[in-house]
């Protein structure tokens, strides 16, 4: 009989003769065990009786190829006996980022693009484990654009040479007021010099005059008072005279200043 107590072959068999089942049985490998046929238990003997014989059987536990799959190209590879934990040995996975997005693992899934399982388990068969990734879009940053036209280099020139501009402008201006002031300056100077020498030739007229007002008074005179009225007389108007010379002057003055 098997393993099993199935009964696998029954046959009469003369005293004295050693039995023989033929060929061996066999039985049917399991996800964890394969099995070789071993013997008979107890050993076949000659017969000298009734006896029943049981096949005996190896068991080899199985190995499974396990693959971890990253990027399409295979990160690691190993033969694991059933039962055994799987794990992934080396470093994180990693995805290069694009220009839109960066990639972060996420976990392992039993298809390219399936779901991530919760848990690598056990070996129970041949596995291949792919890498998964979460995608995350890189935002747009406005800095990006907005930063050289801010930034630009150009923009200072041109209002340096604005400011060169203006003061080279401005420059000559400058020069030619200082001189309309200098040249009304010399024109003020000029009319008080003439202010000066018409009063100091007044002063001279009133001293000439005067001086034979004083003489005549030391002088015995036949009128002395109509002499004396003339005189002041005289006198009298040469003041008015400069008075109007002067406020001439001062009015011609003041316009030109104004």
């Amino acid at each position: 009989k098997d393993y099993n107590n199935e009964v696998l072959k029954t046959e009469s068999v003369e005293y004295g003769v050693t039995p023989s089942f033929g060929t061996n049985p066999t039985r049917d490998a399991t996800a964890e065990y394969t099995y070789t046929f071993k013997g008979w238990t107890p050993n076949l003997e000659t017969v000298t009786k009734d006896a029943i014989y049981t096949a005996t059987y190896t068991e080899t536990k199985n190995t499974y190829t396990i693959k971890f799959i990253v990027n399409g190209q295979v990160a690691q590879q190993e033969t694991l006996a059933y039962g055994t934990a799987i794990s992934y040995k080396q470093t994180t996975p990693t995805k290069a980022p694009t220009s839109e997005y960066t990639y972060t693992f996420s976990g392992w899934a039993l298809t390219e693009n399936g779901e991530v399982v919760d848990s690598l388990g056990t070996v129970s068969g041949d596995i291949t484990l792919y890498a998964i990734f979460t995608a995350t879009q890189i935002p747009v940053s406005s800095s990006s654009s907005s930063t050289p036209s801010s930034s630009s280099s150009s923009t200072k020139p041109s209002s340096s040479s604005k400011v060169e501009s203006s003061s080279s402008s401005n420059a000559p201006s400058s020069s030619s007021s200082n001189e309309i002031i200098s040249s009304e300056n010399s024109s003020y100077s000029k009319e008080e010099s003439s202010i000066s020498s018409a009063i100091s030739s007044s002063s001279t007229q009133n001293n000439s005059s005067s001086a034979p007002i004083s003489s005549n008074s030391a002088r015995p005179t036949t009128r002395p008072t109509s002499g004396g009225c003339g005189a002041n007389f005289g006198s009298t108007l040469s003041i008015i005279s400069l008075l109007l010379v002067v406020g001439s002057i001062v009015f011609i003055t003041k316009k030109k200043r104004n």
